[in-house]
This record gives structure tokens, C-alpha cells and sequence, in this order.
């Protein structure tokens, strides 16, 4: 009888035990398929433009202190400026108008030499009345002595085309593009033609 209560006991302890077992195997089964069914919404499942069908929460909580680097903004927008090519458009009505000015002045020039009966003061007069520029009576005086007055305005003229092709740029500007480490210019001569020009 004795036997048979000892087998009794050690068979209680080992189902006591396999139920122990089986328990702590449930409990892990459930703790992993808790943990792993979790993070399935917020992990690998999700990729980027997807939408995710429960809210995600942070894992903590922040804030960002946004606001403005003044300083930081002028030295990026003055390396973005330097950056840039400056670029100058050349009318071209500007400069034909200029040259139409200098064919005039000398057609005046040339009608006024032709006339041998009049002084040199009217002359120099005469050519000074028909004018848009202001020029003074001794450099008139200059041009009507001249014997070849055709040859002088075809000079000019390309003198004149020269240094329009090149651009006038003031020495206030000259000054600040010296500053700012260019060398040069972009000059755009009409929407097709740019050409780069030293300073």
C-alpha cells in the first residue's frame, strides 16, 4: 500500500510540474505573439508613403525650438548671391541711338566744311545749334579743321562699337564686383549671345 501512494505522489509532482511547464510556455507564447503582433503596425510593415491604420505614438516626448538664424540666413543668401554670374544686358537700341548721334554729328560736321563763305566761329556755331550734346566751340573748332572727316567717323564709330561691345559699367560698380573677388562680367548682348568680360 505504502508503493502504490509513492507512485501516486511522484505522479502528481510530475503533472505538477508538466503543468508548470505547459503554463510558462503559454505565458511566453503569449508575452512573444504580444510583443511581436504589437510591433508589426509601426515596423517593418510600414514603408515610406504608406499609411499606417492605428495612431504610432513617439517613445517620448520633445520639442523642437524652431526660429530663424538671422545670421546664419545673410551668409547663406551672400555665398548664394556671389555664386551667381552678374549679368548686364546691352540694349541695342541704346547704343544704335548713340551711333545714329555720332553719324549725325559728323554729317553736320561735313555739311558745315562744305560752306567756304561763312567764318569759322558761325561755323562752329551753326554745327553747335543742330546738336543734342553739349560740346564746347574750341573742340568744334578741332573737328571742322579736320581733312578727313569721313575717315574720323568711320574710326569712331568703331571706337564707339568697341566700347559699347564691352559695356560702361561706373566705378561704383566696378568697386563692388572688385569686392565681391569677380573678375569679370557676363555681358548679354541679345538673348542668344553672352560673352564674359574682365573687369
Amino acid at each position: 500500500m505504502k508503493k502504490n501512494f509513492r507512485w501516486k505522489k511522484t505522479r502528481y509532482a510530475a503533472l505538477q510540474t508538466a503543468g508548470r511547464a505547459v503554463l510558462g510556455i503559454i505565458i511566453c507564447a503569449a508575452a512573444i505573439s504580444t510583443v511581436y503582433i504589437g510591433r508589426k503596425p509601426y515596423g517593418e510593415g510600414l514603408k515610406e508613403g504608406d499609411i499606417s491604420l492605428r495612431t504610432i505614438y513617439a517613445p517620448i516626448d520633445f520639442q523642437y525650438h524652431v526660429g530663424i538664424d538671422k545670421e546664419k540666413t545673410k551668409e547663406e543668401r551672400q555665398k548664394a548671391t556671389e555664386a551667381v554670374d552678374e549679368v548686364y544686358e546691352i540694349k541695342t537700341q541704346t547704343n544704335q541711338g548713340l551711333l545714329e548721334k555720332l553719324d549725325k554729328f559728323f554729317s553736320r560736321i561735313i555739311l558745315v566744311q562744305n560752306l567756304k563763305e561763312i567764318e569759322e566761329e558761325e561755323k562752329a556755331e551753326r554745327v553747335k545749334s543742330g546738336l543734342e550734346i553739349d560740346i564746347s566751340v574750341l573742340d568744334l573748332k578741332a573737328f571742322l579743321a579736320d581733312s578727313k572727316p569721313q575717315e574720323t567717323r568711320t574710326k569712331s564709330k568703331t571706337l564707339l562699337k568697341e566700347l559699347l561691345s564691352k559695356g560702361i559699367i561706373s566705378e561704383s560698380l566696378k568697386e563692388r564686383i572688385a569686392k565681391s573677388g569677380r573678375k569679370y562680367v557676363v555681358l548679354k548682348i541679345d538673348p542668344a549671345q553672352e560673352t564674359k568680360v574682365s573687369i
